[in-house]
């Protein structure tokens, strides 16, 4: 297991004010629903080389903004570019490790009273992998 400190692994935490999506997020869309924008939608970003998948809102109420973000682990042959991603609830990228490429099992745990950003990075070939697990403080 690795122990990497956040500032390391985010470097500066890239967020929704600094990045620009070339698009937003769906809004309730059923062409989306019914997969017409294909197998993985995406966005490309302004500011940073970097494809995130556009997602679609089925519905926004600002009274569900807990301030809390949705964690993803998007991979497979559609993905252009794999890798853990923070959003926010409306669809924007926060965060992306992209340098750590497929990874699995991104959450937020707690070991010895302290909150880490864990997740697995290596090689899986189905059934099997290799890898490291990384806890980010």
């Amino acid at each position: 297991m690795k122990c990497i400190s956040l500032a390391v692994l985010f470097g500066l935490i890239v967020t929704s004010d600094i990045v620009q999506a070339s698009r937003s997020a769906f809004n309730a869309s059923r062409l989306y629903d019914l997969g017409l924008y294909g197998p993985y939608p995406h966005q490309q970003h302004v500011t940073v080389d970097f494809e995130a998948p556009r997602v679609n809102i089925k519905q926004w109420d600002a009274s569900c903004d807990d301030g809390q973000h949705i964690l993803l682990t998007p991979r497979g042959t559609f993905v252009p570019t794999p890798g853990p991603m923070i959003l926010d609830n409306r669809g924007n990228l926060v965060w992306s490790g992209a340098e750590f490429g497929m990874v699995s099992d991104l959450k937020v745990q707690e070991y010895a009273g302290e909150k880490y950003l864990t997740f697995w990075s290596g090689r899986d070939d189905g059934t099997h992998g290799y890898g490291v697990y990384y806890m980010a403080r």
